[in-house]
Parts: structure tokens; C-alpha cells; sequence
């Protein structure tokens, strides 16, 4: 017999317990240079690696500026990890690793893939990213460049191990960044006056909304058994209120219809503050996960 548990976080990732690994590694080397790949609401930053007919992808996303990046690996390397069990990811050898437990899916044209719904990783040891939002912050958040002493990833798994062979990643993250600055000129935002603003909009009725949107578990997901990872991006305006919501399908990267933007339209905000300390038009955003745990039972 199996139990069916349907969960939704909206920006709380957290660490696992720490379990030894000591896997094999298969190491696949670079089949070509970093691109940015730049969509109408989102900025991607891959790779290719391996030979062809055999190829693997390595890509950071990000769908609005943040300290943190969705990170996912895709190729047949990847087809033995499980779901939701735990892995660890490191940069360099002897780096005290991130243990976390990233999703599985597909990734069209490269197959199994391992699914990070955000990192950040420069420090000494990578992080999920619990704020993704960087609420009531200043100055808009940037993706900081791995350590200097970072050549790879690696991501392992009870036996099974994966590094990409990245080399340095040199100018790479900067680019992401330019590009996720972008998007907020898309929106119809003023860049200039949210990099010197002293203070992002702050949720103040998120208990109340985010209960809603996690109790609305979306139809389609528990009929058919699915995970997912969205990315929800809304408008405030100087007033506190939501003059607009978008909900993007990381996996499709296509934006979809979803109950979460309705209850979105009772959220609550104290709104930016440009550098007079005046209140101006701003964006709030965080992702949202939906899991389904089946459980074996006696």
C-alpha cells in the first residue's frame, strides 16, 4: 500500500544531514564555450559537455536578479539518480560539500537530468538559497562568481558520481547578471532607480496568501503523480499593491496558468523605497515547489 503526500514551498529550501559518498566519478570534459541563452522572462546560462550522441548540459537559471541561480544537469550520465534522495555538490576537491535533494526529470534532447531549484555557490561551501527574494534589502541582488579555485561540478549520489570539467569560469556569472538586470528593464521597471534603491518591497501578508497557495495544489500535478518548480514574479506598485503576476514553468521555461496568481491579487506589500526614501514601482519574487511523496506503509 502507498501514502500520497502533497507539499508546496514557496523560498524554503534548506540543508540536509551530511552523509559520507565515496562514489566513482565519471568525468565528462567541455564540448564547447559558455552561452547565454536569453528568453523573454528568463536568462540561461549553459554548456555542453561530453562527445556527440553522448552530450550533457550544464546551465544556471535565473528568471529574475537574485544571489541564487536554478542549476540543473542533464545527460545519460544522470539516469541513476533518484529523486528527492540526498546528493552532494561540490566545485573543487576537499570543498566541504552542499548535501541537498535536488528533483530528477527530462530535458529534451539530452535526457535525465538533476535539478537544483536554487544555489548559490560562492562561498566556501555551496548553498541552497532560503531568500531568494532578498526581501526588504537594497540595490538589486547579484549572482556572485564561483571561488577562484573552482574547475568543476560534481554532484554525487550514494555510488554514482558526475563532474563537468568547466574549467575556470571566468566572466561567465557576469554575464548572467547583466542579462537578469535586463529583465527588470523588460518589465517595465527603472533599472537605475533600483540599483541605488535602500529598500525592496516586503511581503507583509505572506503567512495568509502563502497558505492559500500552497493548499491550492495544482490539478493537473496530482492527477498526474508530478513534481514541479515554479517561478512566481509579481509587480508592486508605490502603493503596496499587485498590479501584475507571472508564474513560469522552469522545466518548459514558458509561463503558465495558475491559481497562485489569483490569490496573489490579496497579497499585501510595504512597498520599495528609491534612495529619497520615497516609495516606487518594484517587483517581488520567489519560486514555488510542488512535491508529491509516495510512502510504502505495512
Amino acid at each position: 500500500m502507498t501514502r500520497t503526500t502533497r507539499r508546496a514551498a514557496l523560498a524554503a529550501a534548506g540543508l540536509l544531514a551530511a552523509a559520507p559518498l565515496h562514489p566513482e566519478t565519471a568525468v565528462i570534459k567541455p564540448a564547447g564555450p559558455w552561452n547565454l541563452d536569453v528568453g523573454e522572462n528568463r536568462c540561461r546560462l549553459n554548456r555542453l559537455f561530453g562527445e556527440p550522441g553522448n552530450q550533457h548540459m550544464l546551465a544556471f537559471e535565473q528568471f529574475y536578479p537574485s544571489d541564487g541561480a536554478g542549476l540543473f544537469m542533464a545527460g545519460r550520465a544522470f539516469k541513476p539518480f533518484s529523486s528527492g534522495a540526498p546528493t552532494e555538490l561540490r566545485l573543487f576537491e576537499g570543498q566541504i560539500p552542499l548535501v541537498s535533494a535536488p528533483f530528477t526529470g527530462t530535458v529534451e534532447e539530452f535526457g535525465p537530468a538533476v535539478i537544483y531549484r536554487t544555489v548559490r555557490l560562492d562561498g566556501a561551501t555551496p548553498a541552497t538559497d532560503a531568500s531568494d527574494t532578498a526581501e526588504g534589502r537594497s540595490g538589486i541582488p547579484r549572482l556572485a562568481s564561483p571561488p577562484a579555485q573552482a574547475r568543476s561540478i560534481t554532484v554525487a549520489q550514494g555510488d554514482n558520481a558526475v563532474t563537468l570539467e568547466t574549467g575556470p569560469f571566468g566572466g561567465a556569472f557576469a554575464a548572467l547578471n547583466r542579462c537578469s538586470e535586463d529583465l527588470i528593464h523588460a518589465w517595465g521597471l527603472d533599472v537605475e532607480q533600483h540599483r541605488t534603491a535602500i529598500r525592496r518591497p516586503v511581503w507583509l501578508n505572506r503567512e495568509k496568501i502563502n497558505r492559500r497557495i500552497t493548499q491550492d495544489f495544482p490539478v493537473d500535478l496530482a492527477r498526474n503523480a508530478k513534481q514541479a518548480i515554479y517561478q512566481m514574479r509579481v509587480i508592486i506598485s508605490s502603493a503596496g499593491t499587485v498590479e501584475d503576476c507571472q508564474l513560469m514553468n522552469v522545466a518548459a521555461g514558458e509561463a503558465v496558468r495558475s491559481r497562485a496568481c489569483k490569490w496573489m491579487e490579496k497579497a499585501e506589500f510595504a512597498p520599495a523605497l528609491d534612495a529619497a526614501g520615497q516609495p516606487m514601482r518594484s517587483y517581488y519574487a520567489t519560486p514555488i515547489t510542488y512535491e508529491i511523496h509516495t510512502q510504502s506503509s505495512p
